[in-house]
């Protein structure tokens, strides 16, 4: 169901929840784009996955991908608030030998700060 859109926004937890759903609206825009097309005209068709388990999943075994890359701001956190479940997402990927590198053009923090 999707949030009041008339409600004010308080929270970067009530933010994030709202770009969230937007996500998954497009997301679903795409897998049906893909879904028209003839399947031997794409390799891989994207897929929605909700959980970091299938997400997981999906990108070690089923792409067989070998690196990669975070940006940071937005993705792994927006402000001081972490995402949800990027932190297992992570160790998962690093668990199963994947190389993980991370990006950012925020110029606000230093490294060792991200």
């Amino acid at each position: 169901e999707s949030p009041d859109q008339s409600a004010p926004l308080y929270t970067t937890a009530d933010v994030t929840e709202v770009i969230r759903h937007e996500s998954i609206m497009e997301m679903g825009k795409v897998v049906n784009f893909f879904n028209a097309l003839s399947p031997s005209s794409i390799r891989v068709k994207p897929a929605l996955l909700e959980d970091q388990a299938r997400v997981s999943t999906y990108l070690t075994k089923t792409l067989n991908i070998r690196n990669y890359l975070f940006d940071c701001d937005g993705v792994l956190y927006r402000g001081t608030d972490p995402m949800p479940e990027a932190s297992e997402t992570i160790q998962s990927l690093i668990k199963n030998g994947k190389k993980v590198f991370f990006v950012t053009n925020n110029a606000a923090s230093s490294r060792s700060e991200l």
